[in-house]
């Protein structure tokens, strides 16, 4: 029996051809929508300040059919306003800033034709701050830097055409 959420997921490996990609996406204050706080009793949701995510990656081939990489970095920010009567020292509204670090990287050995070494990192590195409210002063305002990441290795054997064997730890 599993306790919890059990994942199976296939991280992309390189191959002989170098391949990759990127990506920006950002949204600011002008694309978000005031409908409630504007029309309405209700008070505003959070505003945003800003927001983007960018991606790069890069896979290929360390020693032709013998040896390859795959790495990919991910940064994602946000700062968003705090719904609440607090505000700054400088009397600006308080907020909250959430900033992630994702690193995926993945060697894979083809020792020969049935034997196979991969290893496999993905760190997370983040920083979030934020606090205050109608009771608290920003100067209470709390940090939390943390890491997490994931760690594989693990051997493939293939002694025939029907079998897989594979040994992994992490």
């Amino acid at each position: 029996p599993n306790m919890g959420l059990q994942l199976n997921a296939l991280v992309k490996s390189g191959g002989n051809d170098f391949s990759g990609s990127a990506y920006y996406a950002y949204t600011g204050r002008s694309l978000q929508s005031d409908n409630i706080g504007r029309y309405t009793n209700i008070i505003s949701p959070e505003r945003l300040s800003y927001r983007d995510d960018t991606n790069v990656e890069l896979g290929g081939r360390i020693l032709t059919n013998k040896l390859w990489f795959f790495g990919s970095f991910r940064q994602r920010r946000e700062i968003d306003e705090i719904v609440a009567v607090c505000k700054k020292p400088d009397g600006s509204q308080c907020d909250q800033n959430n900033h992630d670090r994702f690193f995926t990287i993945k060697v894979t050995d083809q020792i020969n034709a049935k034997h196979r070494v991969i290893g496999f990192v993905q760190p997370h590195y983040r920083n979030r701050t934020g606090g205050g409210s109608a009771t608290a002063d920003w100067s209470t305002a709390t940090a939390r830097v943390g890491f997490e990441g994931t760690w594989k290795g693990e051997w493939q054997y293939v002694p025939t055409s029907r079998l897989v064997i594979s040994v992994l730890g992490g």
